[in-house]
């Protein structure tokens, strides 16, 4: 109170009518938070989560789902009894063929047995090319564990690769004949890939439009692949299917030279089918010779009907 009302007892009564008023009201309200203190609580909360959550969750959605909305299907590339057969080309001369062969591994639920064929035509006088690429890997992990790769007069002699997690290391043992001539470690800070592992990551990833950086194992050494998926639709037509069809290329570029590839080096790129099988149809790689292309000659894949795909892709 000020000294005015202090000295005037009618304005002195009227201001303490007023703060009684007002102190009851306070009373009351109070009474009712103490009864529903939870429900304000809430309602502060979800004010909060409208105004700044919700925008951040639509924001996070709207990017984690466009991969998916790009390739407009998830895909499955994995799947026991599936045999890929390319045919190698130079220019017009036929250089070799290259088998890609799935199996499903009883030692692991959800692995794979993949199994690469490499031959070059038997004709050819300056290349001379016969081994197999195998390793295991699972939906969850295409990073290699084991890798075993087989080479020489009778397959016999025979490079393993062994990852351990816990200790960072690739272990390698080189054998020729049944005897041991190498034994070696290459340290990792992180799982890396054999060229079976990237060529199922990019079926996996097609048309995600990532960009990837992936450490490489190969010929005893652990260098960088460089690997971009791209979302723009194209047609591709190969011997093995009489129609184009519809596909997604992926861009790369192999900082190393596989010795054991034919000198395989630098850019390459691919076409894979744009569908759950995501098959590649064709890629052109950079080996010693030049450039030479992969071309599907045969495949066999349980379920897999290239004509799908075609008739999927017209109803968008």
């Amino acid at each position: 109170m000020n000294r005015q009302t202090f000295l005037n007892p009618v304005l002195a009564e009227e201001s303490m009518t007023d703060l009684f008023k007002s102190t009851r009201m306070v009373r009351r309200f109070l009474r009712r938070l103490d009864g529903a203190w939870w429900r304000v609580i809430i309602l502060w909360l979800l004010t909060l989560f409208l105004r700044y959550g919700l925008w951040s969750v639509l924001l996070f959605a709207s990017i984690d789902a466009s991969p998916a909305q790009s390739r407009g299907r998830e895909q499955t590339p994995f799947k026991d009894g599936e045999i890929l057969r390319y045919k190698v080309n130079w220019s017009f001369i036929r250089l070799g063929t290259v088998v890609i062969e799935q199996l499903a591994d009883s030692s692991e639920e959800h692995s794979f047995q993949l199994r690469m064929t490499v031959k070059s035509t038997p004709s050819l006088p300056f290349i001379n090319l016969d081994f197999v690429n195998r390793t295991l890997l699972s939906f969850e992990r295409q990073s290699v564990s084991e890798e075993t790769v087989m080479s020489g007069e009778d397959r016999k002699n025979i490079t393993v690769y062994r990852y351990d997690s816990k200790r960072r290391q690739v272990y390698v043992e080189e054998t020729e004949q049944g005897g041991t001539v190498r034994r070696d470690s290459i340290p990792t800070d992180s799982p890396c890939y054999d060229a079976l592992g990237l060529f199922m990551l990019s079926r996996g990833l097609n048309g995600s439009g990532l960009s990837l950086l992936l450490p490489t194992l190969n010929d005893y050494a652990i260098n960088p692949t460089e690997i971009r998926l791209t979302r723009e639709p194209e047609e591709v037509e190969v011997d093995a299917i009489p129609f184009p069809v519809k596909c997604r290329r992926v861009v790369g570029n192999a900082k190393w030279v596989g010795k054991s590839f034919a000198g395989m080096k630098g850019s390459f790129e691919g076409w894979i089918t744009d569908d759950e099988a995501a098959i590649p149809l064709k890629a052109e790689v950079e080996i010693f010779l030049g450039s030479v292309t992969l071309e599907l000659e045969s495949y066999e894949r349980p379920g897999w009907n290239p004509l799908d795909t075609v008739l999927n892709a017209s109803k968008h």
